[in-house]
């Protein structure tokens, strides 16, 4: 299904990282700018404005520096919470379809809620994109804190499971919540009601999910390091005589980044159109390792 429906998964994508990014050189420039004007830091020592300065002088513990930015994180990161529901919203909607009918909304609404998914071609993705933005936006508010409180069980967990040592404490619960959002979304949940509903159809999976998302995670990681690893091992005079091959070799890494980005965003709706189907809150049997 993921590559059925690939380009308009990449348009999708692009169009929100490239709004995650401009949002994130804003704030740093935001960052910047109280640094230089409350604190009199001159730009020369912060660098480039339009990101964080790596200057290990302005990393240090104590330093001046981080209070801006930890007070600008505080704005940031909502506004990167809500870009991330809404490209999810967008991902359900392209490979889900429809929501279920909430309470209040009579049967005839049912139909209306079933989302057309967008052709897979750049252009009509695009138009798709625009056509559904605003009901994309009016499920926002509600996404939002779904996506908020898996951020908080999330990412501390992340950072843990990079000792390693951890992952078996670790992943068990960052998979239990890892079909939140499509959850939500399916079946007009809101919050923590939403958590629940994703440890309740992930109980019996999560490990055999796990293989995916940890696949996923390593190719990722693989696909950075060659590329850098080839980039950094060229001889000098490629970037004057044959600068076409380091150039290429950089596309065709962001090509096969997206793409794995794009599988990895994708996998959490994809499972639980299976689990949904499998085992969701209407009745059937629970799904296991074969329907996986």
């Amino acid at each position: 299904v993921v590559k059925r429906h690939g380009r308009a998964l990449v348009s999708i994508y692009l169009a929100t990282e490239a709004v995650n990014f401009l949002a994130n050189r804003a704030f740093h420039r935001l960052t910047n700018q109280i640094a230089m004007s409350s604190l009199a830091i001159p730009e020369q020592a912060i660098g480039n404005v339009w990101w964080l300065s790596q200057n290990p002088e302005l990393l240090a513990n104590g330093s001046s520096y981080q209070a801006p930015t930890a007070s600008v994180f505080l704005i940031a990161f909502p506004v990167s919470v809500l870009i991330k529901a809404v490209q999810s919203a967008f991902f359900y909607y392209t490979l889900c379809g429809k929501r279920k009918r909430g309470l209040g909304e009579s049967e005839e609404s049912e139909e209306s809620n079933i989302i057309p998914r967008p052709e897979n071609a750049f252009k009509p993705a695009l138009a798709w994109l625009r056509a559904q933005f605003g009901h994309v936006w009016a499920l926002a508010p509600s996404l939002f804190t779904v996506e908020f409180l898996v951020s908080l069980v999330v990412i501390p967990l992340q950072f843990a499971s990079l000792l390693v040592f951890t992952l078996p404490l670790t992943l068990p619960i960052i998979m239990s919540v890892h079909v939140a959002l499509p959850a939500a979304i399916r079946g007009n949940i809101k919050g923590w009601e939403a958590i629940r509903e994703s440890r309740r159809l992930m109980k019996p999976v999560k490990w055999q999910a796990a293989v995916p998302f940890v696949f996923i995670i390593i190719v990722q990681r693989m696909i950075d390091l060659g590329q850098g690893k080839i980039i950094s091992s060229l001889p000098s005079r490629f970037y004057y005589e044959l600068l076409e091959i380091p150039l290429g070799i950089l596309a065709l890494g962001f090509a096969m980044s997206v793409v794995a980005s794009v599988c990895r965003t994708s996998l959490p709706f994809v499972l639980f159109d299976m689990l949904d189907t499998g085992g969701g809150k209407d009745g059937g049997e629970e799904p296991n390792a074969a329907t996986m």
